[in-house]
């Protein structure tokens, strides 16, 4: 949760249980834990439905990334079916040819 001076407060009930069985009598310790909390960037949000230019260029850096993928894609299945088409026509030659030796 944000309060009005920017504060986070963070809210999590961590416990550890340990039970210990030996014999007929068996012990149980319990206890909280405090959290673990990391803060990775401080700093102030601003306004509603603007985003940072660091933002903004990374998604323009990542479309650009995604359109040469897919060139790319396009070039190889292009190129995959040149090969297949190829391949299909040695194979019908060498087969014309071990059948026009057999007669």
């Amino acid at each position: 949760m944000i309060d009005a001076t920017n504060r986070v407060t963070q809210v999590k009930v961590v416990r550890q249980v340990v039970r210990l069985k030996q014999g007929t009598r068996q012990t149980v310790i319990d206890r909280q834990v405090r959290p673990r909390l990391t803060v990775v960037r401080a700093g102030v949000q601003g306004p509603v439905g603007t985003v940072a230019e660091e933002v903004l260029s990374r998604a323009e850096a990542a479309e650009r990334a995604a359109k040469l993928a897919a060139a790319v894609a396009d070039q190889a299945t292009e190129d995959l079916a040149a090969l297949i088409e190829k391949m299909d026509a040695a194979f019908v030659f060498h087969a014309g040819s071990i059948a026009a030796q057999g007669d």
